[in-house]
């Protein structure tokens, strides 16, 4: 959390004591927002990719016409 703070991606939204202990609750940044985005774009593709290749191990293998099989 520190690391994510420390690079602007989230942020202390509020902060409050429960049971006597102090507790802190975080929201994403603006920036965290946006680096989110691209993250979820990046595996979108992957996944994309992922797919497109399973699909392709799973198509039979088409030969030409008058081929012997």
């Amino acid at each position: 959390m520190d690391r994510l703070l420390q690079q602007g991606l989230i942020r202390v939204e509020r902060e409050e004591v429960v049971d006597g202990r102090a507790r802190k609750v975080y929201a994403l940044a603006e920036a965290g927002r946006s680096v989110l985005a691209a993250e979820t774009e990046r595996l979108r593709a992957v996944v994309a990719e992922a797919e497109r290749r399973m699909a392709a191990r799973r198509a039979p293998a088409t030969r030409p016409k008058g081929a012997l099989a």
